[in-house]
């Protein structure tokens, strides 16, 4: 009886997308062949029922963020009309509604290719089989995240600048986004969800993909810089 129940524990299962939450080494421990459909399945779930929620309350955010980036578009093609301005802030509010939804549904491929190369890089064993698991895992502190930020913008003042920042968790919020753009997006990276997501990228590449601190660390630090650093070049240039 106690052996089977030990087996039956030790099997990777729905408990896991709990369990990544408090015991990630665990979790990682029994997915060492990688699987990773059904975790991701419940990732994109979650997140599209949680984005439907929380929608009335981030809606306003992403609006004021698209505005934001019609007004510069504008600024710098004086010749667009005020009807094709509205048509594109029609498009940008579709593409950017979706865009919440496409951070659970593409982002694990993003961060999966991202660890793979970083895991080559620093010459993790196992990489190439673990790679997908551990950046979908990575992706699910941002289901509170989104929770967190949805309770933030709630609680933004109806004549205050709405901002993403303004519903993160991050030092980008203390400091006036629209003024320091490239400011903002640096600091946005160390988002307390992102970097929850870091660290269980450093676990997993170290336990399910048999590496060493350092080479885990390296790896999740990687998969970090990159995209900080194209947020960075984005904003000076955008």
């Amino acid at each position: 009886m106690t052996n089977a129940a030990t087996e039956r524990t030790a099997r990777p299962g729905l408990g896991d997308i709990a369990e990544i939450f408090y015991a990630p080494s665990a979790v990682f421990a029994r997915r060492t062949d990688g699987k990773f459909f059904v975790p991701y399945l419940a990732l994109v779930v979650l997140g599209t029922v949680i984005y439907l929620a929380t929608k009335g309350l981030i809606q306003p955010v992403i609006d004021a963020e698209i505005a934001r980036g019609m007004a510069k578009a504008a600024a710098k093609n004086p010749a667009m009309t005020p009807e094709a301005q509205a048509s594109a802030m029609s498009v940008a509010r579709t593409i950017g509604s979706f865009g919440v939804i496409a951070v659970f549904l593409i982002g694990p491929f993003i961060v999966g290719l991202l660890a793979w190369i970083g895991g080559k890089i620093a010459q993790v064993r196992d990489i190439g089989t673990v790679a997908m698991m551990v950046a979908t895992f990575s992706f699910f502190p941002r289901l509170l995240g989104s929770v967190v930020g949805a309770g933030l913008a709630a609680m933004i003042p109806e004549n205050a600048t709405q901002t993403a920042a303004a519903i993160s968790v991050s030092p980008a919020r203390f400091i006036d986004v629209v003024a320091h753009p490239g400011l903002a997006a640096v600091l946005g990276r160390f988002d307390l969800f992102v970097l929850w997501g870091i660290f269980l990228i450093a676990t997993g590449v170290r336990v399910a993909g048999k590496a060493t601190h350092k080479q885990a660390w390296g790896t999740a630090i990687g998969v970090w810089a990159i995209p900080t650093l194209l947020a960075l070049w984005g904003a000076r240039n955008g």
